[in-house]
């Protein structure tokens, strides 16, 4: 596999001195290492611990098959994107193709069944999300692609509401000068790395994989029939590699560097205003907003996202607001290599966050005076754009045993189960990509071919000011 050309050089390992994420506020497995040495044979080596390869691990483990799976992180378990970015788990029907937006309503309804099924802690909540818009040109951007959907699948078009008058989109909590909004009846939010550890912990915890933090993986090999992991703690031999590492994917297949690149982006835990009333209100939906800043202009590809934390019993009651994007409104270079780090922060882009939450969404509380809210925590997530906008999923053409579930672009909650289940479906089922199709395991969009690959190198690429991507990337 050797893309025509790479502008891009490939992407560095993750920061060992990450910004503090509030959802990484409760920590476990911190340090865990289930044996003291790396052992020196695995059936498969799954690197990366967030929700694809957590994912993975599990599909591998319910298999039922006697397999030495090891799991690889170069920092804390679930410590990348899944646990870092705005807790949304929202298919987008409208903003893909109809095959896309079934998966990621299969997908999203995947991990809801996991988190019912073992009754996990994470706030989960299905509640509306509504995609609000502040100009009139997204709104004339985005009504076409729903009208389409409607009309191509009726079932899923069923889910998508229009709202565009004043009074409609006010009951939706929107503050004056919206022009119109989406309301999406197949959303959730949640805290996506409890979600992400209980799983594998209960991998630990049941002696299905030897899981490895702070283990970094420099360079992988072929040897024999067989792949070397290396790190600088040792090697291990693999029959099997999944790398479920999102942006950081070019780090160890370099020819990824033009289609995998790594975006930052911001995120904030706000404190919301003081209630008189018990329980105190929260929002009764999650949030985007297109357009809304100032300096977006008539680009509509990135958005604003917010969620509220529920009222809950527990060592964190402050009901956060959490607020991220301010895509249009960091000074930094967030795009690339260079902007593959996050232990840095943007203070302008969380001034943005912490002031323009107001002038959108109607928040509970009293607001009276109030211009901006204050923020306990500001942190960045690296995303993995993807050069056409879909995520990578598949063995890697001419690498035997070598798989590849990453470049989800933001949206990575409601694709990364079941495109790691592809995966696992693959390597123990012996299937190719186009089997998996065939089975309705993976849209086709997603698979891993030389085509797909030629075809994306001749796409604008992701750092350029011509890149493509669709409306409504990044919702994470």
């Amino acid at each position: 596999m050797t893309p025509s050309s790479t502008q891009e050089a490939p992407c560095p390992l993750p920061s060992p001195d990450s910004s503090k994420s509030f959802w990484l506020s409760e920590p476990i497995l911190l340090g865990h290492r289930t044996t003291e040495e790396l052992p020196a044979e695995a059936d498969v080596v799954v690197v990366g611990t967030g929700i694809t390869g957590a994912s993975a691990l599990r599909y591998l483990a319910e298999s039922g098959m006697k397999l030495r799976i090891v799991a690889l992180d170069a920092r804390e378990v679930c410590s990348g994107a899944t646990g870092r970015n705005g807790g949304h788990l929202q298919p987008l029907p409208y903003a893909r193709s109809p095959s896309i937006g079934a998966f990621e309503i299969e997908g999203s309804n995947e991990l809801a069944s996991y988190i019912h099924d073992n009754s996990v802690p994470c706030e989960y909540r299905a509640l509306d999300a509504v995609r609000s818009f502040w100009t009139q040109e997204s709104v004339a951007q985005i009504l076409p692609r729903v009208h389409q959907l409607k009309k191509e699948d009726p079932k899923v078009g069923a889910k998508i509401e229009v709202v565009t008058d004043d009074a409609g989109l006010a009951a939706l909590g929107l503050q004056k000068g919206c022009a119109g909004a989406l309301v999406n009846k197949a959303a959730a939010t949640l805290w996506p790395y409890k979600a992400v550890t209980h799983m594998v912990q209960s991998l630990v915890e049941s002696k299905s994989i030897n899981l490895q933090t702070n283990t970094p993986v420099d360079r992988i090999s072929r040897n024999g029939g067989k792949w070397s992991v290396q790190t600088r703690r040792g090697s291990i031999m693999a029959t099997n590699v999944i790398l479920a590492t999102n942006a950081y994917t070019s780090h160890l297949l370099h020819d990824f560097s033009p289609l995998i690149v790594p975006a930052r982006g911001h995120v904030t835990a706000l404190i919301p205003p003081q209630q008189e009333q018990s329980p105190p209100e929260t929002l009764s939906h999650s949030y985007g907003l297109i357009a809304h800043s100032p300096n977006a202009g008539k680009d509509v590809d990135e958005d604003d996202y917010l969620i509220q934390r529920p009222y809950a019993p527990g060592p964190n009651r402050k009901m956060h607001l959490i607020f991220g994007g301010a895509h249009y409104d960091s000074k930094l270079t967030n795009i690339g290599p260079d902007a593959a780090d996050d232990s840095v922060v943007d203070p302008d882009a969380v001034a943005y966050l912490r002031k323009s939450i107001l002038k959108a969404i109607k928040v509970p509380g009293d607001t009276q005076g109030f211009d901006e809210l204050e923020t306990e925590y500001s942190w960045s997530g690296i995303q993995g754009y993807s050069r056409d906008n879909r995520p990578w999923v598949g063995e890697v053409p001419g690498e035997k045993g070598l798989f590849v579930a990453a470049g989800y672009s933001g949206h990575g909650l409601p694709n990364g189960p079941l495109c790691a289940k592809a995966v696992v479906k693959m390597i123990l089922e012996n299937k190719t990509g186009q089997e998996v199709v065939k089975e309705g395991a993976s849209p086709e969009e997603y698979l891993l071919t030389e085509e797909r690959i030629k075809n994306a190198m001749r796409m604008p690429s992701v750092v350029g000011d011509d890149y493509q991507g669709e409306l409504l990337n990044n919702v994470d």
